[in-house]
């Protein structure tokens, strides 16, 4: 969600790599940025509501200099976007920058108004850096008044803080959210994530939860919030490059053709050639002996669940449930030790599917985290850890990392399924060669991408347009609908087939277009009736098949898109293609930021 970024430097002026690295950092989604450096022992703050290309053009109206800065791109949470709520937050002797939330900020903030401080905004942030101030106030210095002021907030955060009488240290906390120091020459940093620190370093240090790093030109300290120092593990960092969108006009569109060889790039991570076998090699428990399998995640991650939940039960024939992170908490789920538990997120810090994680680690309950980022919070708890490979994802909607993660879980779905001896060696290899075509017959899909953008241009002028599914293709018809929902702000509604009679078929009209996921499966003739159901009633159908399918229902259709044939398990990730071109056309169209669609992150931090 929002980003953190901070440089320290011996021998250089930081303000426009603070700026430049927070540029990085867009990618996460937020609505307001600054930047604040010390220079003559006094605070330049520079910090508005809106893009970081706004505070780029101030910047160069009034440029700030110190060798020492922070810098943040903020995702209202407490508070409208609004200059008093942007971050840097500025105190009499501190600057802070901080992310997620402090849940008893509104307790502290009456305790310091009995104390005649005074608020400009609405943040917890602001109530954050008064409380240090405040400590520091009755004068204890720097780092307790940061340990005192993290002991007295409740909630998931981090953050960093500068200070006008010690101009040569930045002090960081983590506590839920993640924040990394990285380490230069002669300079120090902090980070709330490895791509904001790419360009300027590739040795980080990855702290964990009620850690303390305090760091400056030439050194670093890690504590824990007791002042004990700890030793930690400087890791050296790989990211692959995306700061150019190269020929394309968008991320969005770049890593939608990226995914051939992001899907390529994971299935080579799992499989060995040589050997004809899957490489999951660390997971030393039997799986005839697991009773059931949870798969936890949100959004996106949920679809990509509810896909693998088709492709569980039926290879391995292990029950499987799949829940919401944001509720699965909360209902009270009756758990054993013999289940195993599934959590996918992408960026591997989503708050509510980590905190389902920790809660489930605490009960002894193995453990799997499906993550784009293995150093990620969610990455370093869980007992397994599988990456995705999908290589850097900036657009807000995923594209590449919902694909990948169905890579990882159909290959995980087959491992498992041969584990205990449902599939021979001939038939596990034969699933094997379908998912290795994938690639080929992802490209294939993406040749569609000008017949979208057609069926994009005569549905425009439309208000609302429902997806539906049957079977592995209903979530995919879900994942469509919110990817319209995400970068077009459209009502859409996805849903499984059958249940369009009884209640939302009340909603199709003449002017409603029915997108109709229909692979050419065994469930092909019950979506056809359902079809004919939503043709009967006027609405414009949006059919996609294969050759064969569309050539059974195209004189019912609006509009056909037609894709490869495809089984089981390639099928949910080739539909997947042209629903993504349909909602980016569709944006695009409207005049939409297809990258960085309004009110929405990235990486979604707090619950």
């Amino acid at each position: 969600m929002c980003g953190i970024i901070g440089i320290v430097s011996n021998y250089q002026d930081v303000s426009e790599r603070v700026l430049h690295s927070i540029a990085r950092l867009e990618y996460r989604g937020y609505d307001s940025a600054g930047i604040a450096t010390i220079f003559s022992n006094g605070f330049n703050l520079l910090k508005l509501a809106g893009k970081v290309k706004d505070l780029k053009a101030a910047f160069k109206k009034n440029p700030t200099r110190g060798r020492i800065g922070i810098g943040h791109t903020r995702w209202a949470t407490h508070g409208a976007p609004s200059y008093e709520n942007a971050h840097p937050m500025v105190t009499k002797d501190i600057a802070l920058v901080h992310n997620g939330i402090i849940e008893n900020y509104m307790e502290i903030k009456e305790e310091l108004r009995e104390q005649n401080y005074k608020f400009s905004g609405d943040t917890d942030t602001e109530v954050l850096a008064t409380l240090i101030q405040s400590y520091i106030d009755r004068k204890q210095p720097l780092d307790r008044a940061i340990r005192n002021a993290a002991d007295r907030c409740h909630g998931l955060y981090a953050f960093i803080v500068i200070s006008s009488h010690d101009p040569n240290r930045i002090i960081g906390v983590k506590k839920g959210l993640p924040l990394a120091v990285g380490i230069g020459e002669n300079e120090m940093y902090f980070g709330s994530d490895a791509y904001a620190l790419f360009p300027l370093t590739n040795k980080l240090i990855y702290l964990n939860d009620n850690e303390i790093a305090t760091i400056t030109p030439r050194e670093y300290k890690v504590c824990d919030m007791k002042g004990n120092e700890l030793n930690k593990e400087i890791k050296k960092v790989s990211i692959q490059e995306v700061s150019s969108k190269e020929e394309f006009e968008h991320y969005m569109l770049k890593e939608i053709y990226e995914q051939p060889s992001a899907i390529a790039r994971c299935f080579d991570h799992y499989y060995d050639s040589n050997k004809k076998e899957l490489l999951f090699k660390a997971m030393d428990f039997n799986w005839n002996e697991v009773k059931k399998v949870y798969i936890i995640a949100c959004g996106t991650s949920y679809y990509a669940g509810a896909v693998a939940k088709y492709w569980l039960e039926q290879k391995t024939k292990i029950n499987v449930e799949i829940d919401i992170a944001s509720e699965f908490r909360y209902r009270e789920p009756v758990l054993d030790t013999k289940d195993v538990f599934i959590f996918i997120s992408q960026s591997g810090e989503t708050a509510d599917t980590l905190a389902a994680l920790k809660m489930v680690k605490e009960k002894g309950i193995k453990t799997f985290a499906i993550v784009n980022v293995e150093e990620s919070s969610m990455g370093n708890l869980a007992d397994f850890v599988l990456p995705i490979c999908a290589g850097s994802e900036i657009g807000v909607a995923s594209t590449k990392a919902f694909t990948c993660q169905l890579i990882v879980l159909s290959l995980l779905s087959l491992y498992i399924s041969y584990a205990k001896g449902l599939l021979s060696n001939i038939e596990f290899e034969k699933e094997l060669l379908k998912l290795h075509e994938t690639p080929s017959k992802v490209t294939e899909t993406l040749n569609l991408d000008r017949n979208v953008k057609t069926l994009a241009e005569s549905i425009l002028h439309l208000n609302n347009i429902i997806y539906i599914g049957r079977g592995i293709a209903y979530p995919i018809a879900l994942e469509g609908a919110l990817k319209i929902k995400e970068l077009s702000y459209l009502p859409a509604l996805g849903m499984p087939a059958g249940e369009l009679k009884h209640g939302p078929i009340a909603l199709i009209d003449n002017n409603t277009p029915v997108c109709v996921i229909a692979p050419n499966d065994k469930l092909f003739a019950k979506i056809a009736s359902n079809l004919q159901e939503a043709y009967a009633r006027g609405g414009k159908i949006i059919l996609f098949s294969d050759k064969g399918g569309i050539e059974q229902l195209k004189n019912f259709c609006f509009m056909t898109v037609e894709l490869p044939e495809a089984d089981d398990f390639t099928a949910p990730l080739l539909y997947t293609i042209p629903l993504q071109m349909l909602a980016y056309h569709f944006a695009v169209l409207k005049g939409n930021d297809v990258d960085q669609p309004r009110n929405l992150a990235k990486s979604v931090t707090v619950e």
